[in-house]
């Protein structure tokens, strides 16, 4: 359809004058190669943000493994204690940390309380494990403290179950 200044309609309805849509954003190919360099870059940088993100996820990640395998390594080299429920202690100190701070922390100190209190929650815990557990069975066997420190798991794990239920 060859076009000259006046407005015509073209069989899809749309109103072309001069040879340009109107309505439309007509470019020529300089702005359609830069706007593809454009995308480019921001998928770029979109793959980037991920790359750092999932970085961080695993430090964090190996992290927390770290502080339960050093723990379990530290008072099994000091105290031949094998403890089973060292990972219980651990789940139970994120429970109350994550109680108090909810899904994001509002501030830094909402942050810092949340882990102070998480740790002295657990530290206590530790305690009295100490006293009722762990001072009975120092001059048995090992069997004896694997088979408690297994006990204590379960019922670590049973009662964080019935506190924050299935689906906390």
């Amino acid at each position: 359809m060859v076009m000259s200044g006046k407005a015509t309609t073209s069989p899809a309805g749309t109103t072309k004058t001069g040879g340009r849509r109107q309505g439309w954003n007509t470019t020529d190919a300089g702005d359609v190669s830069s706007s593809i360099g454009q995308a480019h870059v921001s998928q770029g940088g979109r793959m980037l943000d991920q790359v750092l993100f999932a970085l961080a996820n695993g430090l964090a990640t190996g992290m927390a493994v770290f502080l339960v395998a050093a723990g379990v390594t530290l008072i099994f080299g000091l105290l031949r204690i094998l403890n089973f429920a060292q990972g219980s202690f651990f789940m139970l100190g994120a429970y109350v940390a994550f109680s108090i701070m909810g899904p994001s922390a509002s501030s830094i100190w909402v942050f810092l309380l949340a882990a102070l209190v998480s740790g002295v929650v657990v530290a206590v815990l530790g305690l009295v494990t100490d006293m009722v557990v762990f001072r009975r069975l120092r001059n048995y066997d090992e069997a004896y403290t694997l088979i408690a420190t297994f006990a204590l798991m379960m019922l670590l794990d049973g009662l964080i179950k019935l506190i924050w239920g299935l689906n906390y």
